[in-house]
């Protein structure tokens, strides 16, 4: 058994590699130290989801029901007459519902129940602002000169 976690050492692992103590209460030193690294590497897993980290945002992805792809963003809807919620992801969503958020009459099982976001990944569910095509074009012509 190896002493890795997640390509982390363990706390034993992390103290096996220091030097042992020399004074005669070394059981007490150890105990101590394990609970010191413990506490270090709790603090580093915290620092990292407050930055937001790659490995954050992953973990707090959650499943599509009918995929299974990991996603930031998840409608929970009833598609069939189990009367079941589901979370599905958009793309899945729209072959569920028709496209349209209260179904359509091709879809008679579908109801929609909300919204899922993993905020941990900073997603939003308001659409970008397109630039009016009036500024697009006088971007164009003042490049243009």
């Amino acid at each position: 058994m190896t002493d890795m976690v997640d390509d982390k050492p363990t706390p034993q692992a992390q103290l096996a590699q220091q030097e042992p103590p020399s004074s005669s209460s070394s059981k007490d030193l150890d105990e101590k130290a394990l609970r010191k690294l413990h506490k270090k590497q709790v603090k580093a897993e915290r620092a990292a989801a407050r930055r937001g980290d790659d490995s954050a945002i992953e973990a707090a992805q959650k499943t599509c029901d009918l995929c299974q792809g990991s996603k930031n963003v998840l409608i929970r809807c009833q598609i069939d007459d189990t009367q079941q919620w589901k979370m599905v992801c958009p793309k899945c969503w729209k072959d569920v519902s028709g496209g349209k958020i209260d179904g359509d009459e091709k879809h008679e099982f579908y109801r929609y129940g909300g919204i899922w976001k993993n905020h941990k990944a900073g997603v939003s569910g308001k659409k970008p602002k397109h630039k009016s095509s009036s500024t697009t074009n006088s971007t164009i012509e003042d490049s243009a000169q």
